[in-house]
């Protein structure tokens, strides 16, 4: 259910069979966009609880109490951890100590923070985030992708600790989310030149794929 401040109106939405509970503002500025309404199922889907973000500060500590309510563990994923710089010295020439995007992408975070919890289940050990958000300069900087999934916010870089965890993973999210789950219309990405490194898009706009950039 999509929680937010009792003074909004509850509106019931019926996707695909599954009920989500949508506070609409009196104010359009506070409507869930469609894609929130998408991030929203995927949050539901993957164990969390779909909240309203725009009841918390747009700040990272915001977003950590925005995580802790929709049931990320912040033990594994924290606030911190996805809105850390992957390359801090680039991104404060572009004027950046933090990478927090805007409060209409921090459903898709959740989602993501979400499947990063699962597959630390799956390899029993610590997965480093090495990217989520990156804004576009940035993005072009570090030699990410024009029209890629970080910009959008739509992807984690996971970094696991040996290229045997990477593998398994890799093989749990084929079985379970890519294949059986299309609606998370899964990105999966290898690069044969960091092999222990997995990129993981959820929903994003260039749809479901797997791609290997070297």
């Amino acid at each position: 259910m999509l929680r937010s401040q009792p003074t909004l109106r509850q509106t019931l939405l019926v996707i695909s069979g599954i009920a989500i509970i949508v506070w609409v503002s009196r104010q359009r500025s506070s409507m869930a966009t469609p894609s929130e309404l998408e991030s929203a199922w995927a949050v539901e889907r993957l164990g969390g609880t779909p909240v309203d973000p725009r009841g918390y500060p747009q700040t990272v500590e915001g977003f950590q109490s925005f995580l802790d309510a929709v049931g990320v563990n912040r033990a594994w994923c924290s606030a911190a951890e996805l809105t850390r710089p992957n390359r801090p010295n680039i991104a404060a020439t572009y004027g950046f100590s933090v990478f927090l995007p805007v409060k209409e992408k921090w459903l898709k975070g959740a989602a993501l923070a979400l499947a990063q919890n699962k597959l630390r289940q799956v390899v029993n050990a610590p997965i480093v985030i090495n990217n989520w958000w990156r804004p576009p300069g940035y993005n072009e900087a570090v030699g990410g992708r024009t029209g890629g999934d970080h910009p959008d916010a739509d992807a984690l870089d996971l970094n696991f600790q040996t290229i045997a965890q990477h593998d398994a993973a890799h093989d749990w999210v084929m079985a379970n989310w890519y294949n059986a789950e299309p609606r998370l219309a899964i990105s999966l990405g290898k690069y044969p030149n960091s092999l222990t490194v997995m990129h993981l898009g959820i929903q994003s706009r260039n749809g479901r794929r797997t791609w290997s950039n070297a």
